[in-house]
C-alpha cells in the first residue's frame, strides 16, 4: 500500500496518508484467484542489483519456473521444448548426419514401390536400394498419392534426383519431387 511505500523510503509519519485515505487492495475476480493458486509462477530476480553487473552472454534472461521447479540444462525428452525434459527418446546432443530423402507427390494411386525405384533408375546409382515410405491414412490404409525415398548414396543424389524428376511424367501423371528438410541443413 501507498503508506508501507512512504515509510520504506524515510518520508515522515505525518506526511503519510492515514489508514482512511490509503487506498484499498483490489482483488482480482474470483476465477482469476483460482487460476493464480492453481498455477503459480515464481520469477526469481533482484529488483535494484547493488552493483553494475556485466552481463554474461548465456544468462541473459530471468529463469521463470513453477514453485519448486528447477529449468533442467538438457536432456531427452518429446514434445514442445525438445531436449529440455527428462522422459525417453534420442537426445538432443547426437545430431544424425543428414540423409538423403527426397518427397515425391502427386504420384497415381495404383504405384507402388517398385515402380518407384524403377523411375529413379536412370538417375540414381543402385536405386533397387531405396527406401520407400508410402504415405497412407491410418484410418482406411488408403495410399495418399505420396512417398518418401531415402536414396542410397550421398546428399549429391537428391539435387540430381529433384532437378531431372521434379515435374516429369510417371504413369500419366505430372509429379512432384522435392528436397526435404535434411538437405537444406
Amino acid at each position: 500500500t501507498k503508506v508501507q511505500v512512504i515509510e520504506a523510503l524515510g518520508a515522515e509519519a505525518d506526511q503519510a496518508p492515514t489508514a482512511e485515505e490509503a487506498e484499498p487492495e483490489v482483488q482480482p475476480a474470483k476465477k482469476k484467484r483460482k487460476k493464480a493458486k492453481a498455477d503459480p509462477l515464481v520469477a526469481v530476480a533482484d529488483p535494484k542489483p547493488a552493483a553494475p553487473v556485466a552481463a554474461d552472454p548465456d544468462d541473459l534472461g530471468v529463469p521463470v519456473t513453477r514453485e519448486g521447479e528447477e529449468l533442467p540444462e538438457s536432456g531427452k525428452g518429446k514434445g514442445k521444448g525438445k531436449g529440455k525434459g527428462k522422459g525417453k527418446g534420442k537426445g538432443k546432443g547426437d545430431a544424425a548426419a543428414p540423409r538423403p530423402v527426397v518427397f515425391m507427390g502427386q504420384l497415381h494411386a495404383e504405384v507402388d514401390e517398385a515402380a518407384i525405384k524403377h523411375h529413379l533408375e536412370d538417375v540414381v546409382d543402385n536405386a533397387q536400394n531405396a527406401q520407400v515410405r508410402m504415405l497412407t491414412d491410418r484410418k482406411t490404409g488408403e495410399f495418399k498419392r505420396s512417398a518418401f525415398v531415402e536414396l542410397p548414396g550421398a546428399m549429391d543424389e537428391v539435387e540430381k534426383v529433384v532437378s531431372v524428376k521434379h515435374r516429369s511424367a510417371f504413369w500419366g501423371r505430372r509429379i512432384n519431387v522435392e528436397a526435404t528438410q535434411d538437405f537444406y541443413h
